[in-house]
């Protein structure tokens, strides 16, 4: 019979060899899946889903990118958060596929393996600030090599009032942004924040006021009307791709009923006091 040094080798050996590749290849496919296919596929779909122009939807391009990468990186953060959890229940309840050692090694090489598993922790969180670096280099390198919208030319804020059947007078108290609010709010910061914090859809609705109070405060500057409108514009561009993309895993009739709910509360922020969102020329 091995003693239980050997075993205690043997064991971390496979143990290190299972789960390095794992969570290195996890990590490159979010990668792919997130930037390749989820982001370049949406980035095709919304103007073809909404009919809203590539022009607007590019205006707020720059404060989109840093989203994207934001939440890519909670995502990676998350992943492996998942991953070192993942490999102390199989330890936990799998001990047979690491060792085939007696019931009296057995204590003595799950803690061994329970201290592997707390010694990947600072190994994950390298391995998560790598592929966010490098997911940060690739993506900005291509990002400045794409066209981006520096001015809203002509923008027709009509057809966006179509997409939304924006109809001012037809907003009730229900539709206002204070009852947008989701009742379970404390209880997703208490229970449900801890597990999928990295979820941009929970973040919605407080990003949604930010950019409500950004309207109001555009408003109140000291600038012309046109330039109010480019701001506006602006922020109603950053607002329909947070909202598409930041609804992530839901169907695309979902996305569009939610743009259409929120960008008639900040149309109809924009257009309090008389000011109305006319053509920018």
């Amino acid at each position: 019979m091995q003693t239980t040094e050997a075993l205690q080798l043997a064991v971390n050996q496979r143990f290190y060899l299972l789960f390095i590749p794992v969570y290195i290849g996890v990590n490159i496919l979010l990668y792919l899946w997130y930037w390749i296919f989820f982001i370049k596929r949406n980035e095709k779909l919304i103007p073809n889903k909404t009919g809203l122009t590539i022009n607007f939807l590019n205006y707020a391009k720059d404060a989109t990118y840093k989203r994207h990468l934001l939440y890519f990186s909670l995502m990676s953060i998350a992943l492996n958060i998942y991953l070192v959890i993942i490999s102390i229940l199989v330890v936990y309840n799998e001990i047979s596929f690491f060792t085939d050692a007696v019931e009296a090694q057995v204590v003595t090489i799950k803690y061994d393996l329970y201290i592997n598993a707390a010694i990947l922790i600072p190994i994950l969180l390298t391995v998560s600030i790598i592929s966010i670096g490098i997911a940060a280099l690739i993506n900005h390198l291509l990002y400045k090599k794409q066209k981006k919208s520096d001015a809203v030319t002509n923008y027709d804020f009509e057809s966006l009032k179509k997409f939304c059947d924006y109809h001012k007078e037809g907003l009730n108290r229900w539709d206002s942004f204070e009852n947008l609010k989701n009742p379970f709010d404390a209880f997703y910061l208490v229970c449900l924040f801890i597990w999928i914090f990295w979820l941009p859809s929970i973040y919605a609705p407080s990003k949604i006021k930010r950019i409500l109070e950004k309207i109001k405060d555009i408003k109140s500057q000291q600038i012309s009307d046109e330039e109010k409108r480019k701001l506006i514009a602006y922020n109603l561009s950053l607002a329909t791709n947070y909202l598409w993309y930041g609804y992530i895993f839901y169907l695309k009739s979902f996305k569009i009923s939610k743009l259409k709910i929120y960008l008639s509360i900040l149309i109809r922020e924009a257009e309090q006091e008389e000011f109305i969102l006319e053509s920018i020329n």
